[in-house]
């Protein structure tokens, strides 16, 4: 049978009670979390506080003069961060930092 909304079949979804069968999904969850932990616990301080600047959406240039370093050594732990973090893009970074709170912490 076909919906009359959508055009797709007609299926019971077999719906169950709030909270019944989360057991899998709040697992992945937990180990996703665990998981940014781990990854988050291996920056450095130095790194960490890159990090929470690049999640405010800093460019290398503002984070240098923040830091009172040089564009080159903040290029160096963006590079290291990626790295550790296991992400390839500053939209990556700043995902995993939020998805772990990182932001708030500094």
């Amino acid at each position: 049978a076909r919906n009359d909304r959508c055009g797709c079949r007609d299926r019971s979804l077999g719906f169950r009670p709030a909270g019944a069968g989360l057991g899998r999904p709040v697992a992945a969850l937990a180990a996703i979390e665990q998981r940014t932990e781990r990854l988050l616990a291996d920056l450095t301080d130095r790194e960490r506080d890159v990090l929470a600047l690049l999640v405010e959406g800093c460019t290398n240039r503002i984070i240098a003069e923040r830091l009172g370093v040089t564009s080159n050594t903040v290029k160096k732990h963006v590079d290291h961060i990626f790295q550790k973090l296991e992400v390839s893009s500053r939209a990556g970074a700043v995902a995993v930092a939020l998805r772990a709170g990182a932001s708030s912490s500094h």
